[in-house]
């Protein structure tokens, strides 16, 4: 069943298949409830823990499904080079946040960590039980996000591997995304990753707002799995003076010396009105 998720999620261009245990679609989701997660030091009461999964089988399947996926990239020609820049900038941006995961699964440390970049239009990034990270080309030319809204991109994916959020796949299901408290739980672990290991904490309320902006211009699979809900924004916001202090320890500063975030520059086109 793994299989069938991780081969259909790769070809995400032609049609998501996603599976989970709840259908929430984003209107839906608009008018639920979220998970309250204000600050890290609320994280006890907004991170449940570790469901008893089997997660070694569960690692065995991604890691077996992983070298399937790269095999038939590579008879496709999709496959990009270890030397191609946009290869480079993932793997660096992933070995900077790789120590910071370990005290949110003492699993981790027994991951053999990889990203891979294929060749394809639409954008698409997810992390497999077991650290191995799959990214679309389409992320690079279509966010056009910054090393900052990078990592917290790909830090959000961690997470979800991180807590397992993949255990939860058990039915097949169609466009089914991850669940709100999939999302606050990723966000805030995510987040917290990124911001000790020098990425700034702002970014991913530029991240989060530019896919929105995308999604609005042009509906994207992405957004599918991981809705645009405005309260996610608002809770980033909420947490931004609790992360700040990590990110300017990380860069030997103090938050009064921290400079303005810039986001980078996108120009998105709007959606013809009918």
């Amino acid at each position: 069943m793994l299989q069938q998720v991780f081969s259909l999620g790769i070809s995400i261009c032609i049609g998501v298949v996603v599976v989970g245990t709840t259908l929430r679609s984003a209107s839906a989701g608009e008018n639920k409830e979220s998970p309250a997660v204000s600050s890290p030091s609320q994280q006890n009461s907004a991170i449940a823990p570790l469901d008893a999964v089997p997660i070694d089988a569960l690692e065995l399947q991604a890691l077996e499904t992983y070298k399937q996926l790269i095999a038939k990239a590579q008879r496709q020609k999709r496959l990009l080079a270890p030397t191609d820049e946009r290869v480079q900038r993932a793997q660096a941006i992933l070995d900077k946040l790789i120590p910071y995961t370990f005290r949110w699964n003492e699993r981790v440390k027994n991951w053999q960590w990889e990203v891979q970049v294929v060749q394809r239009a639409c954008a698409d990034v997810y992390c497999l039980p077991g650290g191995k990270i799959l990214m679309n080309s389409g992320i690079f030319n279509q966010f056009q996000l910054n090393d900052h809204e990078m990592a917290v991109l790909l830090a959000h994916e961690i997470a979800h591997a991180l807590r397992g959020h993949a255990s939860e796949f058990a039915n097949l299901q169609p466009a089914i995304p991850y669940t709100r408290e999939d999302e606050a739980e990723a966000d805030v672990i995510g987040n917290d990753i990124a911001a000790r290991a020098g990425y700034d904490p702002r970014a991913a309320i530029s991240l989060w707002e530019r896919l929105a902006a995308i999604d609005r211009a042009k509906p994207l699979k992405y957004a599918k799995i991981h809705p645009f809900i405005e309260r996610r924004i608002r809770e980033i916001k909420i947490r931004i003076s609790d992360l700040l202090p990590l990110y300017a320890k990380a860069l030997g500063k103090t938050g009064e010396t921290l400079e303005p975030y810039k986001a980078s520059a996108i120009k998105v086109k709007s959606r013809p009105q009918r």
